[in-house]
């Protein structure tokens, strides 16, 4: 069997597939204390700071599609991969928290899904996959931001 080099689709499937499995395990987990920066201590669901970290990466991600909302010349392009590198490096360390809490509610696994199809928004047309795990997997997460 030929392998094949990693590619960002094979990032984000295996994260998928990682936050997925955690589908089963949501409803034993034990809430997590909530006192992380941004978030408002009173707020009690579990995920809170899970949802507002993908909440947050998501209006970044819509932030920098919109940099080519408008029509562009090729002297626009300097200044648009400024804002995207801005707008980047905002990011990394959301995505970083994020890959680092686990979900413990439906609503956390669903952010965790939104903030990946937004990053990757032509992931879930892909479900032509000739294998069944990838298409079980696109048809999950398809569910999940449904």
């Amino acid at each position: 069997m030929a392998m094949r080099s990693s590619t960002r689709r094979d990032f984000f499937t295996a994260g998928a597939a990682t936050a997925l499995a955690g589908i089963a395990a949501a409803s034993f987990a034990q809430p997590e204390t909530l006192s992380a920066k941004g978030i408002a201590k009173r707020d009690t669901h579990p995920d809170a700071r899970l949802i507002a970290l993908c909440d947050a990466f998501i209006a970044l991600e819509a932030e920098a599609h919109a940099l080519y909302g408008h029509d562009h010349t090729l002297e626009d392009e300097p200044r648009i991969q400024a804002a995207h590198e801005v707008i980047f490096g905002r990011q990394e360390p959301l995505k970083d928290e994020i890959l680092s809490l686990r979900a413990t509610t439906l609503d956390g696994i669903r952010a965790k899904a939104r903030a990946m199809v937004a990053f990757d928004n032509d992931f879930l047309p892909k479900e032509d996959t000739p294998y069944w795990n990838e298409a079980m997997l696109f048809n999950l997460v398809r569910d999940l931001v449904a």
